[in-house]
């Protein structure tokens, strides 16, 4: 990833749950209030199960387990990376898989709906994983099961 760090990191900062709040919803609703809604509430019962899964799986964050195994490993942090809560699952990956369907959903007509989610929907997934594994903020797994419990 040398060189993706930038564009990584705002890839992050885009993803960040909060957004969903301040940018994404009302984007969506000023498209079609409707399913401007239906992404609030998603988002909400997302954003809350997210915590539970949080609470119950209590997931080590990288730089929490390099300093508990005592591994002689050099993390890069950023300012992103300094997540004070557990790891598992992903809430950014989680968040991003709910803004961006919902996004695309209320913008993409019938037609298009398969392409915009192949061209844009699945590589926003990957970025954001990536995004997250590159400020080590969070294992491979974790950004996986953030992808799968907003499924």
């Amino acid at each position: 990833f040398k060189g993706a760090g930038p564009l990584l990191a705002k890839v992050s900062q885009l993803g960040d749950p909060s957004m969903g709040f301040i940018f994404f919803f009302p984007l969506i609703f000023a498209v079609n209030k409707y399913k401007g809604i239906k992404f609030l509430t998603t988002f909400i019962v997302s954003e809350w199960m997210n915590q539970i899964f949080k609470w119950i799986l209590h997931g080590d964050r990288p730089y929490w387990w390099v300093k508990e195994a005592r591994q002689d490993i050099a993390l890069k942090e950023t300012f992103l990376t300094c997540e004070t809560g557990p790891g598992l699952p992903s809430g950014h990956c989680q968040a991003s898989f709910v803004v961006w369907y919902c996004l695309l959903d209320a913008l993409a007509r019938d037609k298009t709906r398969t392409i915009a989610f192949v061209v844009i929907f699945l590589p926003m997934q990957v970025l954001m994983m990536c995004s997250r594994i590159f400020i080590s903020a969070h294992f491979p797994h974790q950004c996986l099961f953030g992808f799968l419990f907003a499924l």
